[in-house]
């Protein structure tokens, strides 16, 4: 299908529709949305594939004042100048086992986010490229909160992994990996931001981990190669598994911190450790899921 200007293969405007098992592929607009355009409106996407769809801004989706839920959803392959799977404005999505892989944008790889602040959990970005943020470009104040999530595999001419502009994310048991920058930040590149990371691992990412332009991290209990100042930080191979799971022998397993609020440490599975690990995936054993 072709539009002009909204929403290749679906355009919502003040809707918002329940899709199931829903295929949008091969869609082209001029301007925002390849796949879906959305306008004030707050759907229920489910089992939804978005993929091969190519666009101006939000090769995948285009997202306006909108607040959807994405559950068991993969945008990959789709195209834009600008935010390759999602380009997110003024709206604070949910996204919960989604995969964005393998798109391509001039910003945002993956996503691009400008002033919104969604909520990412069990979210796969990987593969995508882009000048800037080859996985993830945040903007004007954008401060989502990513939990269990693993951006890998990205490439970008500054911030492979993530590109962070004046925002502050929160990120919690994420694994940001194998990312690579032709310039500078290979995992995360921070400008006049002050990103929150707890429990994470950034490893594997070239040139550097972070590159740290201006801004204020706050990063503890993680994983950081070549290493960051804050408690429970390491600096150790994380001896990732193929999937970004950790091997059992990985120093990340029992090395994150569940006291968040003071109240404690508690393993995530509630029996498998003293402390939850580091990283996007828990390490649990076979004895552990017969407990």
């Amino acid at each position: 299908n072709t539009a002009e200007n909204y929403g290749g293969g679906m355009d919502l405007m003040e809707s918002n529709p329940t899709l199931n098992n829903v295929t949008f592929s091969n869609n082209t607009v001029g301007f925002y949305g390849g796949g879906i355009s959305l306008s004030g409106s707050d759907p229920t996407l489910t089992h939804v594939t978005i993929k091969n769809n190519t666009a101006g801004l939000g090769g995948g989706m285009h997202l306006d004042s909108s607040d959807p839920t994405l559950t068991n959803v993969t945008i990959s392959n789709n195209t834009a100048n600008n935010s390759g799977g999602m380009f997110v404005s003024t709206s604070n999505p949910t996204l919960t086992h989604v995969t964005i892989a393998n798109n391509t944008a001039y910003y945002g790889g993956g996503m691009r986010l400008s002033s919104s602040n969604p909520i990412l959990t069990h979210v796969t970005i990987t593969d995508n490229n882009a000048d800037y943020g080859g996985g993830i470009y945040l903007n004007s104040n954008s401060n989502p909160i990513l939990t269990h999530v693993t951006i890998a595999n990205n490439t970008g001419s500054d911030g492979g992994g993530m590109y962070v502009y004046s925002s502050n994310p929160t990120l919690t048991h994420v694994t940001i990996a194998n990312n690579t920058a032709g310039n500078d930040g290979g995992g995360m590149y921070l400008y006049y931001s002050n990103p929150i990371l707890t429990n994470s691992i950034i490893w594997g990412n070239s040139p550097e981990s972070i590159y740290l332009s201006s801004g204020t991290p706050l990063i503890t209990y993680s994983n950081i190669e070549d290493g960051f100042e804050g408690e429970g930080n390491i600096n150790t191979n994380p001896l990732f598994n193929d999937d970004y799971t950790l091997h059992p022998l990985s120093p990340c397993i029992d090395a994150g911190t569940a006291d968040l609020d003071g109240d404690g440490y508690e393993d995530i599975s509630g029996y498998c450790g003293v402390a939850p690990d580091m990283g996007a995936f828990e390490y649990i054993t076979e004895d552990c899921e017969e407990s």
